[in-house]
């Protein structure tokens, strides 16, 4: 619909030990549904989660996990 913002969830959780090696990983927007002009917000911590445009920089312990509120942005927002 024209005019409606549009709102994704995300959900970042390893799958397994040897997969979430490092301590911060790079996610691909896209893989999330999200687009480069999207903001995301953390939704435990309720924070806005800054990026470049084409990732989303995550740092998580390793049985950590993250939820993300993915939307477009407002008018004359800027990502951070």
């Amino acid at each position: 619909m024209r005019g409606v913002p549009r709102r994704a969830v995300a959900a970042l959780l390893p799958v397994e030990d040897t997969w979430w090696t490092a301590d911060e990983i790079a996610v691909p927007l896209g893989s999330v549904g999200a687009r480069p002009d999207d903001r995301a917000r953390e939704l435990w911590t309720r924070t806005d989660t800054p990026h470049d445009g084409r990732h989303l920089h995550v740092g998580l312990p390793a049985h950590g996990a993250a939820l993300y509120r993915l939307s477009g942005a407002r008018p004359g927002a800027s990502r951070g």
